[in-house]
């Protein structure tokens, strides 16, 4: 699993502490000071980026965490639709902890991205922790629903990986007995993509909101069966 923060605070770090213990592989930091980026990325192993690489970036990433300073959203409408087109419509999980908001909430029309936000006072609730065991209990319920949320990325990516897959296989052979132009590959081939992610539209999406949900476990562990997404043998 690939993360980009984009960080202010310490609430940020041990978020990313957590999540290395879960399987995250690889962190990059992105940051408007070059300096403050480096100085967090050396303290978390990760790599340090400004925020004009954020488009590549994203192009990489599984999830994104963002908290960072400023009146406009960081992650625009415009800047989202370039990244998930480079990305070929993989999922990403956004998970905005900033206030104000860093991500527009426009880019909830995106397919295949999935963006959940912290409430507005969330950040002054974790400075205030310690005034009640049950401010604390309820901010690790809000971080144990987006974690139940990210099991989901590996079940959709898998399931968005093989339909390509077959898609793909099927078109190459179909065009290989046909006779088109480049302009008519091009139709058949955007007809083909079209088709399966409106097919896919509608369990993707379920996944994604069973999982934040207690035995979410189970639905992505049946969509993992019904498809295969476990077999190394690939299909013909």
């Amino acid at each position: 699993m690939r993360w980009i923060s984009r960080s202010r605070s310490s609430s940020v770090s041990t978020r990313n502490e957590t999540l290395r213990k879960h399987g995250l592989e690889s962190i990059s930091i992105a940051n408007r000071t070059p300096k403050r980026a480096a100085a967090l990325a050396e303290q978390f192993g990760a790599t340090a980026h400004g925020l004009d690489e954020l488009e590549a970036l994203l192009g990489d990433a599984d999830v994104v965490i963002t908290s960072i300073g400023g009146d406009e959203p960081i992650l625009t409408l415009d800047l989202a639709k370039r990244a998930m087109k480079n990305r070929r419509n993989r999922p990403l999980f956004v998970i905005d902890i900033g206030v104000p908001r860093n991500a527009d909430p426009a880019i909830d029309e995106i397919d295949n991205l999935y963006r959940a936000v912290a409430s507005k006072n969330a950040e002054h609730r974790v400075r205030e922790a310690e005034r009640g065991m049950a401010i604390v209990v309820e901010e690790q319920q809000r971080f144990d629903g987006w974690f139940s949320a990210l099991r989901a990325v590996p079940t959709i990516r898998g399931l968005r990986d093989r339909a390509e897959g077959i898609r793909t296989r099927e078109l190459e052979k179909t065009l290989g007995r046909l006779e088109l132009g480049d302009k008519e590959q091009s139709a058949v081939d955007a007809l083909t993509k079209a088709i399966v992610n409106k097919i896919m539209h509608a369990p993707v999406s379920r996944l994604k909101q069973e999982a934040e949900r207690e035995g979410g476990m189970a639905y992505l562990e049946t969509a993992r069966v019904l498809f295969a997404l476990d077999d190394e043998s690939d299909e013909k």
